[in-house]
């Protein structure tokens, strides 16, 4: 079997890789449906994480090594807010729409969009499955709940972060352990940090209007910050560059 998929073209691994994401992801969508035991639809809420991850997949933290540049977002905002406010297959849908319609947006080769866009829904789907099995439907987030949200969510993003380089290796990049490094440390930092950050506009969200004006005061502080860290880290495309890796807070893609 091995000697079978290793002479198959890279194309075609990276597509089968997808096939098989969107089979579990969607697997475990159907069983949100179907299930008795999940939160209360909120096609509202549902509509403004879609958004959160359109925006989230446009604005990129970039990381460079060698001749890959691997980009991370803070699209485990809208994810981890949204596990905790959504049913599975109401996120899975969200993280769809707004993510494929960034892919999109930025017109990358359809190859990339079909794996990024079944990863995405495999990553949320796979954490929302995790959690919401684990984590009460009380409302409540305590400290022993937002561990178990901060351990789940890293751990599956660090997966995700190896199946993107997994597929590097399929289209014939090299990377040392020093360069698997620079991309799993810096990912699962940023994923503590979104994580957290989510966690905080959700008890804030809990607490009527207050805490909804305060929630946007906080994205809003948040996102012009980011702006003057783009603006200041923005660097001129060097010639010759190699392929680019596009790594997604889920979001995954190389161009």
């Amino acid at each position: 079997m091995h000697a079978i998929v290793t002479r198959l073209s890279a194309r075609t691994r990276t597509l089968l890789l997808s096939f098989a994401l969107v089979i579990i992801g969607s697997v475990a969508a159907l069983h949100s449906v179907f299930s008795t035991n999940q939160l209360l639809s909120r096609p509202v809420t549902a509509v403004a994480i879609a958004v959160a991850f359109f925006v989230a997949e446009l604005n990129l933290v970039n990381i460079e090594f060698r001749s890959q540049s691997y980009s991370l977002t803070f699209a485990g905002v809208p994810l981890a807010l949204g596990i905790l406010l959504l049913p599975i297959h109401e996120l899975v849908l969200a993280r769809l729409v707004g993510s494929l319609t960034a892919l999109l947006w930025q017109r990358i080769a359809a190859e990339k969009v079909i794996y990024n866009t079944a990863a995405f829904c495999f990553e949320v789907a796979l954490s929302g499955t995790l959690l919401h099995v684990w984590l009460p439907h009380s409302g409540e987030l305590d400290l022993p709940a937002i561990t178990v949200l901060l351990v789940c969510i890293a751990a599956v993003d660090q997966l995700m972060s190896i199946l993107v380089l997994l597929v590097i290796r399929m289209h014939g990049g090299t990377m040392d352990r020093r360069d698997i490094a620079e991309v799993l440390v810096p990912a699962v930092m940023l994923s503590v940090v979104a994580t957290v950050f989510a966690s905080a506009l959700y008890v804030l969200i809990q607490n009527g209007i207050v805490g909804d004006l305060l929630t946007l005061a906080l994205v809003t502080v948040a996102v012009l910050i980011y702006r003057m860290y783009a603006s200041t880290s923005r660097r001129t495309p060097v010639p010759g560059r190699g392929s680019r890796l596009r790594h997604r807070r889920g979001r995954r893609r190389d161009r």
